[in-house]
């Protein structure tokens, strides 16, 4: 039975662009709970890719027994309902999935397969019942196929360009799922707008139109007890208010794809609360009187404040890939204009490979993720950028989530040898040296040839810091991190087993 291919070549398009708009949000949604290393988006594409062979295999079977307008808008219909679905079952399942000491990989490989594959292989299905409807005949087989194949792509272009450059810059990612389930129910009304069940048809409607008034509702009612989503087109953002358990003061954190990135105090904005923000005043032993201040990683910004505080007459630079991130430290961590500080929307290492600056001391806390370090700002050769730029008298320190032994312990390791290859000194500072196969913040250090660390200052606060100094021998059971080779999600793959 043919169709009218106006129409099938549109809903092609359309589910085209669907696919790859779910995804992109595919790891967005697991962010928050398995962060966005390369096993993550591994484990999204390879399992979606899966699901739309099984779909086509399925559609083309199904295709060649019935193939009818009628059966293609109820796999829409179907596909519609898995898309919003996804939107209510993400943060349970993910929850679940999360809890099992699994290897990351098995964990991200699970929850794709749960979250994704079902709408994956129902949109699947759609090609090949799309090159069904509308064949006349054998003869002009070559050119449907090909032009509804084209069609696809299309869409898939400009789903990927479309989600990834505008929709996750503006909207929360259930707001997109919602739009999506609408989008496939209108292609499904297209073929079929009066012979689908009006009680499956409302069904839908009713799971679209409640879950877009409920997430709005809920999201404002988080607000107001603490819990914020912001948009990113890099990261899933959250703000959470709760009160700190040692000092029983309220606090605020910020979460970036799921891991804890800074903590500041609501009743004092400047103060450090997090232990090992502190730690990037060790540079004052080498550099007691800083002009000038690199910072990669902005995340809240409680150290530059408390940095421009400290040193009046200081300058600071803060590299920040993303502006939605910025952004939440203006409008909840009180940051506000200063002339001494300069922000940088950009990677870390692109800063790095373009600066002709100098400057007395680097900080670097855009390393610090449950899951993920980003590769580039922890090779030889973004090391040696890093020593280019710094002063002959200059100080790098690093903030790594690692631990220092066992399996856990590699990737401080294999940052450990890379600094090592282009800095004289190099020193790590874990926070729970009492624990070293616990997964914690290791602060690295590294000076310059002739400007050794000094081992005691006469600052008790700076000397509590220094007794943590890890004096036992680090293993030399990890590669060497190159532009060419850095395998430090494979390192992170397995934390948390």
């Amino acid at each position: 039975m043919l169709a009218n291919k106006y129409i099938i070549g549109a809903i092609v398009f359309m589910t085209g662009g669907v696919v790859m708009a779910v995804e992109i949000l595919g790891s967005r949604i697991l962010a928050p709970f398995l962060g966005t290393s390369l096993p993550v988006w591994t484990s999204v594409i390879g399992v979606i890719l899966a699901a739309l062979s099984l779909g086509y295999w399925f559609g083309g079977r199904f295709a060649d027994r019935a193939a009818s307008p009628h059966s293609l808008a109820r796999i829409l219909l179907a596909a519609s309902i898995a898309t919003a679905l996804i939107a209510f079952l993400d943060v349970p399942l993910l929850i679940a999935f999360s809890i099992p000491p699994l290897d990351l990989r098995i964990k991200a490989v699970i929850a794709s397969l749960f979250l994704l594959a079902p709408v994956s292989i129902l949109l699947g299905m759609v090609a090949p019942y799309a090159v069904r409807l509308t064949i006349p005949s054998v003869a002009a087989a070559g050119t449907s196929i090909g032009s509804l194949y084209a069609l696809s792509t299309l869409g898939s272009i400009v789903g990927t360009f479309v989600t990834g450059f505008f929709f996750l810059a503006y909207f929360q990612t259930s707001t997109i799922l919602f739009s999506l389930s609408a989008l496939v129910l209108i292609c499904s009304l297209l073929l079929q707008p009066f012979r689908i069940r009006s009680v499956s048809r409302m069904a839908v409607m009713a799971i679209i139109a409640v879950g877009s008034l409920l997430f709005p509702l809920f999201g404002s009612f988080a607000a107001q007890q603490g819990y914020v989503a912001i948009p990113s087109s890099y990261h899933s953002i959250r703000i959470v208010d709760s009160i700190d358990a040692k000092s029983k003061r309220p606090i605020r954190s910020l979460l970036i794809n799921g891991a804890l990135h800074s903590i500041g105090y609501r009743d004092n904005p400047t103060e450090l609360a997090g232990d090992y923000a502190k730690f990037y005043d060790l540079f004052a032993l080498v550099q007691p009187q800083p002009e000038r201040v690199l910072m990669l990683g902005g995340g809240a910004y409680t150290y530059p404040q408390n940095f421009l505080l400290s040193f009046p007459s200081a300058r600071m630079d803060v590299v920040e890939i993303d502006p939605a991130v910025t952004q939440a430290a203006r409008d909840y961590f009180s940051l506000s204009n200063d002339p001494r500080l300069r922000i940088y929307h950009e990677d870390a290492r692109t800063f790095l490979n373009r600066s002709d600056g100098t400057y007395d001391a680097i900080l670097g806390d855009v390393f610090f993720s449950s899951y993920a370090i980003p590769f580039q700002v922890v090779t030889r050769e973004s090391f040696e950028q890093m020593d280019r730029l710094l002063r002959d008298d200059g100080i790098f320190i690093a903030n790594v989530a690692s631990a220092m032994e066992g399996e856990n312990g590699k990737t401080i390791r294999a940052i450990y040898r890379t600094a090592r290859s282009v800095f004289e000194n190099v020193y790590l500072f874990p926070l729970k040296p009492e624990n070293p196969t616990e997964l914690q913040n290791v602060m690295l250090v590294a000076t310059k040839a002739g400007n050794p660390l000094p081992l005691v200052s006469g600052i008790g606060e700076l000397d509590s810091m220094l007794a943590k100094r890890w004096d036992k021998q680090i293993a030399q059971d990890v590669p060497l991190l190159t532009d060419d080779f850095a395998p430090v999600d494979q390192f992170m793959a397995s934390v948390g087993r």
